[in-house]
Order: C-alpha cells, then sequence, then structure tokens
C-alpha cells in the first residue's frame, strides 16, 4: 500500500469511516435477502419456532450463496411457465395463472379426501387431475391467493429504495474517481443477484403460511398417490436430477416433462455476471499482494465456473446422444455416474472456497484502505447551483 493508506478504524466525523461503509454494506444485504426469499409453503400443521429457524437458515444460505437462490426461483419459473403453456395447448387452462403454477411448485396445492387422508400435491399430479377433469378449475382465485400472501410491501420497498440509494452512491463514486472498497463491490454483485430474484418471483406468493386443499375421492387418491410416492423418489436421487437437467430429451411429443434446462442456461449467464463483477477490484489497491492475488484468481474462478459446468454438462449430453448408438444412454450414465459426479463436485467445491475467501477478503480489507475511500460524494457537483 501506498502513502496515501490509512491503516485501522477510522471514525465517522470527518466524512465516511468504517463503520458507515461496514453499516450500508450489511444493511442492504440484509435487506436484499430477506425481502427476496420466497420459501415454500410449509406444512398443514407446524410450528412456529420452526417457521423462524427455517428463515434464518435460508437468509444465511441467501448471503452465502445467493446464486443458489436464483437457481431456484428460475428453475421454478421455467417450470411453471412450460407448465402453463402446456396447459394452454391441450385447452385446459381454466383460469390457471403463472400465480397458481409458481404456487403449486411451492408445495402450496395439497389434496384431501373425504376420509382426511391428505398428501401434497405435486405438480405432476396436479397436471393429471387437470388433464382428466379431475379439476374444474383453480381452487382458490389468484387474487384469493396473493391475499394470502404475508409478503410485507414495505420492507420490499424499503429494499428497492436501498437498492437504488446504493447504487447511486457506487455510480456517483465512481464517476468522481473515489475508490470502491472491495465489500462495497461484494454487495453491488448481491445487488444484481436480488434484482433478478425479485424478476423471477415477482407472481409467486410471498410467505403464505398454509396451503390450499384440493378435495378429491378416496379412489382417485389410492390412483395417483403410488405415482406421487414413484416420483418424488425417482426426483431425489441425484442422477435422476442430473439426467433432468440436460436439454430437452423426450422424443414424444405427447410427453409432458415440466422441467427445464432454461434455468441451467439462466443460471450459467448470470453466474458468470455475478463473478465478473467481482472482477471490478481487479486493479484495486489491497493490504498485501497476496490478498490482490487471492481476490483475482477467486474472481476469475467465478466466472469461469459456471460457464465451464453447464458447457460440460451441454457436451456430456451430445456425447450421451453419440453413445446412444452403440448402448443405452441410462446405462451409460449408471457406469460413469461417480466419474460425473466426481466431477461436478470438485468445481462446486472450488467454487464455494472461491466464494467464501471473497467475503472473507472482502471484510478483512478494511482494516487498510486509501484515503480517498473515505471520502464523500460532493452531490453538488450533480445539482446546478446559483450564485447571488
Amino acid at each position: 500500500m501506498d502513502a496515501t493508506t490509512i491503516h485501522g478504524w477510522v471514525p465517522e466525523p470527518d466524512g465516511r469511516g468504517t463503520w458507515s461503509i461496514l453499516w450500508s454494506c450489511l444493511v442492504t444485504i440484509s435487506i436484499c435477502t430477506w425481502s427476496a426469499l420466497h420459501l415454500n409453503v410449509p406444512k398443514p400443521r407446524h410450528s412456529w419456532s420452526s417457521l423462524i429457524v427455517r428463515q434464518v437458515m435460508w437468509m444465511l444460505a441467501a448471503a452465502t450463496a445467493p446464486e443458489y437462490i436464483l437457481w431456484t426461483s428460475a428453475n421454478d419459473y421455467f417450470r411453471a411457465r412450460k407448465t402453463l403453456r402446456y396447459l394452454t395447448l391441450k385447452q385446459k387452462q381454466q383460469d390457471w395463472t403463472m400465480t397458481h403454477m409458481l404456487f403449486a411448485f411451492a408445495g402450496g396445492f395439497w389434496v384431501r379426501t373425504p376420509n382426511r387422508r391428505e398428501s401434497k400435491c405435486r405438480p405432476k399430479q396436479l397436471l393429471d387431475l387437470i388433464i382428466n377433469g379431475s379439476i374444474d378449475g383453480p381452487p382458490i382465485s389468484q387474487d384469493e391467493l396473493k391475499s394470502r400472501a404475508k409478503g410485507d410491501w414495505t420492507v420490499k420497498l424499503i429494499a428497492i429504495l436501498q437498492i437504488f440509494w446504493f447504487l447511486i452512491q457506487i455510480l456517483a463514486r465512481a464517476a468522481q474517481h473515489y475508490h470502491i472498497t472491495s465489500l462495497e463491490i461484494l454487495t453491488a454483485a448481491f445487488v444484481l443477484c436480488s434484482i433478478f430474484i425479485y424478476a423471477f418471483s415477482f407472481q409467486k406468493p410471498q410467505d403464505v403460511e398454509f396451503p390450499v386443499f384440493i378435495e378429491i375421492p378416496d379412489a382417485l387418491h389410492d390412483i395417483t398417490e403410488p405415482n406421487l410416492a414413484k416420483d418424488s423418489n425417482e426426483s431425489g436421487t441425484m442422477l435422476y436430477n442430473v439426467a433432468r437437467a440436460l436439454p430437452e430429451h423426450s422424443t414424444k411429443k405427447e410427453d409432458f416433462d415440466p422441467d427445464t434446462s432454461g434455468s441451467l442456461r439462466v443460471l450459467a449467464l448470470l453466474g458468470c455476471v455475478f463473478g465478473t463483477i467481482h472482477c471490478l477490484a481487479w486493479n484495486s489497491p489491497f493490504p498485501t499482494t497476496q490478498e490482490r492475488l487471492a481476490w483475482r484468481v477467486c474472481s476469475a474462478a467465478t466466472v469461469a465456473i459456471p460457464g465451464l459446468a453447464i458447457l460440460t454438462l451441454m457436451c456430456s449430453f451430445h456425447a450421451i446422444l453419440c453413445i446412444a448408438c452403440f448402448c443405452k444412454p441410462g446405462e451409460f450414465l449408471v457406469k460413469n455416474f461417480g466419474h460425473i459426479m466426481n466431477f461436478y463436485h470438485l468445481l462446486g467445491l472450488a467454487y464455494i472456497l472461491g466464494r467464501i475467501t471473497l467475503v472473507v477478503l472482502a471484510f478483512v480489507g478494511l482494516r487498510a484502505l486509501p484515503a480517498d475511500a473515505f471520502r464523500t460524494v460532493d452531490w453538488n457537483t450533480y445539482f446546478p447551483h446559483f450564485a447571488n
């Protein structure tokens, strides 16, 4: 660091201090993650303590891996959109909306028989009930479903204002050539992630406390429940999820699979953008040369790994198509499943270590910052003033 470096804790009175930088970033990250979370609907009988623990755990997950929350939001959005389009194509739309479909993928619909037998109605089961005419229409209107959402629009408004104000400050500091700390750049990446999460979850009811029950006959429940268990067991295996993540592989047009590879492509693209934001601090001063090198390596890794993962996934799919001429793709996946998953586990581990390192470097970097990092933006340069 050069002679203009200020070491240690900087107080507030004369301008920006260490606390104001830390507080601004922590508040922005916290309010973004809290307001962006759209968790699944809990089971019909649950305790308040379990809801609080669940919310806190997901808050920590969103704060450490916002791209995972982004992927779940994008995945639900694309699957819900595909399901709704399929219903429209079959002329079985019956006033179903994206809000209903997103609610279904959030586990919001349950089936119940006259004998009080209850089970979660998964999207495929719901689709079968609609196509077969067992359900005349949505059991709840879109307006009523939105009214059940407990999402606080005050918190969302505060989050939007905080995001807007934070980004304005970052842009103004860049325009006036003031130093932007690595923690602020890290926070800007969180903000970008939150904006896309908002976009994908905009029509999804937030914080609905209880599911909506669909009344069906006992006989129908007996027919659908085994299929539900089968789907649940299959979807619980990693091999099944890998195969389902590949591009559309069904050769029958009449078959319907609500899963889609669109969310994987979006995750890879946004993951690269998310990592690119960290690269903005590539030439920024760090307390030590080793910390700068670590930041550069980890930033580059967060850009390269998502793109490499989706590229190899797509290449693997085309390779499977070629191998299918000699053996069944399923047999190939089973035989080579361990090698494939070991590769992705290594990529995931490298990405997680890179993300953790960036977070640690962003916070420890506050111990020594250039002097202009504590200069406040001169807002008078952006507004006309008149002399007497």
